[in-house]
């Protein structure tokens, strides 16, 4: 009887054992899948010599929008995302695929070179109103933080009026020119 109960016990384990490695050697044939899919999906793009960025989008209650690519003349497929940090600059983001074939995690849609994103995001800064970072305003010593009306991590309200009314009355025309060398 002791035998029996042993036994069954040993194959129990043996079973889980088995559905285990099953379901190991099936994450493992998802993750390829995922990355097949993800080879045949995502544009990569090289270094182009000239960038038109046009804005198409922005809110100033975020300081966010939307903007298009053009690498040497050529549309990109998709709208990327200009959005303001904690460190008070603004950065790109590229379109996203949210869990393609279910997976647990979003990857770029499109990729840009390392050069091709700090040349964009240096332009975006240079254009773009100047903001204060998160933390201690070592002017006033009030803490900058998410709760912080946006208006008053503004740095220089002057440039912020004409940048704004810049994009709001040119709404597709304000394009910046970057050139790549």
């Amino acid at each position: 009887m002791k035998k029996d109960k042993v036994s069954k016990v040993i194959k129990v384990s043996e079973q889980k054992i088995l559905l285990e490695l099953e379901e190991v050697v099936s994450i493992d044939k998802h993750r390829d899948a995922v990355f097949q899919w993800l080879a045949e999906n995502v544009e990569s793009h090289k270094k182009p010599g000239q960038i038109d960025l046009q804005i198409t989008d922005f809110d100033w209650k975020s300081f966010s929008g939307n903007c298009k690519l053009f690498f040497d003349g050529i549309e990109l497929s998709d709208i990327f995302d200009i959005s303001l940090d904690i460190s008070g600059k603004y950065g790109l983001k590229p379109p996203i695929f949210c869990s393609p074939l279910g997976a647990p995690a979003s990857y770029a849609a499109i990729k840009l070179t390392e050069t091709t994103y700090q040349a964009i995001n240096a332009e975006l800064n240079q254009f773009l109103p100047k903001m204060l970072p998160y933390g201690i305003n070592h002017l006033t010593g009030e803490m900058i933080d998410g709760s912080t009306p946006i208006m008053k991590r503004v740095i220089e309200t002057d440039s912020f009026i004409n940048i704004q009314a810049l994009i709001d009355l040119a709404r597709e025309k304000v394009i910046l020119h970057i050139k790549l060398s």
